[in-house]
C-alpha cells in the first residue's frame, strides 16, 4: 500500500469513526454537469437495496442520480434511476449529467 493510499484510508477511518461518513461511490463531472453513482454487484435483499438507495440520501443537490448492476429488473425509485450495468457498459443505456 502506497502512502497515498494510507492517507485516504486514515480519513475514511476518522470519518467513520465521527459517524459523518455517507458515502457514493462516484461523483462524474463533465463539462461543468455532474450525476452521483453508486455501484453495487447485486442488489439480492431489502437490506442491500436500502444501503444502496440511502447513499444518496445527504446529497441535496438536484443532479441525477444512479445505481447500476447486474441485477436485470429495473429497481428506479424516489427519483433516483437504476440501470443493468452490462447495459450501461456496452452503451445500451447512458448517463445524463445536470
Amino acid at each position: 500500500m502506497d502512502k497515498y493510499n494510507k492517507s485516504d484510508n486514515c480519513f475514511y477511518k476518522k470519518l467513520k469513526f465521527l459517524q459523518f461518513l455517507k458515502e457514493v461511490d462516484f461523483v462524474v463531472i463533465k463539462n461543468g454537469r455532474k450525476c452521483f453513482i453508486q455501484v453495487a454487484y447485486v442488489m439480492e435483499n431489502e437490506e442491500t437495496i436500502a444501503r444502496e438507495f440511502s447513499a444518496f440520501s445527504p446529497i441535496k443537490d438536484e443532479s441525477p442520480k444512479y445505481i447500476l448492476s447486474l441485477d436485470a429488473i429495473d429497481m428506479s425509485r424516489n427519483g433516483i434511476t437504476h440501470l443493468n450495468i452490462v447495459d450501461f457498459l456496452t452503451q445500451k443505456n447512458d448517463l445524463f449529467l445536470s
